[in-house]
C-alpha cells in the first residue's frame, strides 16, 4: 500500500491470498547435514506432500501423458502431520 503513488515502483504485484493455508517451515541445515540428508531431498518432499511434483511423462495410444506426484488430501490439511514427513 506505501508503494502506491511512488513513480519508481511499478508493476507491484502479490501472490498472498487471506484464506489460502500457509505454512512456515524451518529446515535446519545443521541436522540435515548431519543425518546425510539433501536440502534439495527435503524440498521436493515438502512439494510432494503440499503441492505437486512432476515425475515423468509416458506414452500410451499414440498420445503422451504427464505424471505428477502428490499426497491425498487428508495427508496435507494438518500441520501436525505435516511435521511428521520423513525424507529418504
Amino acid at each position: 500500500a506505501k508503494s502506491h503513488g511512488v513513480p519508481e515502483l511499478f508493476g507491484l504485484f502479490t501472490s498472498y491470498t487471506v484464506n489460502v493455508p500457509q505454512v512456515d517451515a524451518a529446515i535446519d541445515r545443521e541436522k540435515a547435514k548431519t543425518h546425510g540428508v539433501a536440502i534439495s531431498d527435503i524440498f521436493d518432499t515438502l512439494q510432494v506432500y503440499l503441492g505437486s511434483l512432476y515425475a515423468n511423462d509416458f506414452n500410451r495410444f499414440g498420445r503422451t501423458y504427464q505424471v505428477n506426484v502428490q499426497a491425498e488430501q487428508q495427508f496435507r490439511q494438518d500441520s501436525d502431520q505435516i511435521g511428521q514427513l520423513k525424507v529418504r
